[in-house]
């Protein structure tokens, strides 16, 4: 079904119009990230989780009135009936963006001024944790804005798809003070602001997100001076890359000290608490690597990826925080987003050489 309104990709170009619209404010950051060392591999480390995988990226934080006609739509920002679109590399090649249709509508306006996040295309824990869903807050402490008085959070999700439980407990976590408002189509009739992203990288990390998330942190979670867990992240109620050799990898890792968890049956503060005391977290990418936020630095991520894409997210941000990271590629079973056979020998080849050396045992 073709996309019935254009998308406008964030650009400088591009906004020129609604920047210029009256009573219309705005604030920039760019933001660039070279990360400092190579991911561990057992070979040569896969292209991105080198120093050339290179994360750049542009933010604007908008702040206009109820005249210019800016609504959140599904998710999705609208103006003037044109999706404003996170604009990346690989999404600025197709017509439309690569997530559900939705048509517009007429928004319920609410009188509050309005905070408006959202994920555009792909509503999952990491988007929403990071850019684009926490970014209008992120953006608002960075520029050391004063909060819109008597604002409220919008969210919005696609009809008959509530948003996932955890969107409301991040939020809960990063404006501890804030009100929200859900509905499928919503705008303010004083202000709103909202933020917009240009990627100049495939995969982006953001500094500013990374900083704002510790400092939120710091509050909510209980201190743990020397963090002890060693854990294995589980994707067995995942839907994409899943380990078809599960029981025999966790029967590997027992031995040494892993504990299985499926983050899918805790809470979000639970998950970060977990991470905080974790000595070790090793997994299968996936959305869950999120809580590495949480982690202290120094400790070890040992992430099995699916291939040798651009799959360095948690990479990154193991860079920016002083986390050290080491990959492993798996054997894809079936179509793409299947399952993943790990090898368990070169697991724990991996988990030898990452964390004691090729010398020396891995000690229990």
């Amino acid at each position: 079904m073709p996309w019935p309104s254009p998308v406008l990709w964030p650009s400088a170009t591009s906004l020129e119009p609604l920047l210029s619209q009256p009573g219309v404010a705005h604030w920039v950051l760019e933001e660039e990230f070279r990360p400092h060392s190579a991911s561990m591999a057992l070979g040569s480390p896969a292209k991105a989780f080198t120093p050339a995988g290179i994360s750049r990226v542009r933010h604007w934080l908008i702040e206009a009135p109820a005249s210019a006609g800016v609504s959140l739509q599904a998710g999705l920002l609208a103006w003037q009936g044109q999706w404003l679109y996170e604009g990346a590399p690989a999404s600025s090649k197709i017509n439309r963006p690569p997530g559900w249709w939705q048509r517009q509508r007429q928004p319920k306006l609410d009188s509050r001024p309005l905070v408006l996040l959202g994920t555009h295309s792909n509503p999952n824990y990491f988007h929403w944790a990071t850019l684009p869903g926490m970014a209008s807050l992120i953006l608002q402490d960075h520029f050391q804005l004063e909060a819109m008085q008597n604002s409220a959070l919008a969210l919005s999700a696609r009809p008959g798809r509530p948003l996932p439980g955890f969107v409301e407990q991040l939020c809960a976590l990063g404006a501890t003070e804030s009100p929200s408002v859900m509905g499928s189509c919503l705008a303010s009739r004083q202000r709103c602001r909202f933020a917009l992203q240009q990627h100049e990288t495939d995969v982006v990390m953001s500094p500013a997100a990374i900083q704002w998330w510790r400092f939120k942190l710091a509050s909510h979670l209980a201190p743990c001076l020397r963090p002890w867990r060693r854990l294995w992240i589980s994707r067995n109620k995942g839907h994409q890359r899943c380990c078809v050799n599960e029981r025999a990898i966790q029967g590997v890792l027992q031995a040494l000290g892993f504990e299985p968890v499926v983050l899918e049956t805790l809470s979000v503060l639970e998950q970060l608490q977990l991470f905080s005391e974790a000595e070790v977290v090793a997994g299968v990418h996936g959305a869950g690597f999120t809580n590495l936020l949480a982690c202290t630095p120094g400790t070890r991520v040992l992430e099995v990826l699916p291939d040798d894409g651009p799959y360095n997210h948690y990479f990154l941000i193991s860079q920016g925080l002083g986390l050290h990271h080491g990959h492993l590629i798996a054997k894809a079973i079936g179509a793409a987003g299947g399952g993943l056979w790990i090898d368990p020998d070169g697991l724990l080849a991996l988990l030898h050489r990452f964390l004691y050396g090729n010398s020396v045992e891995f000690q229990q």
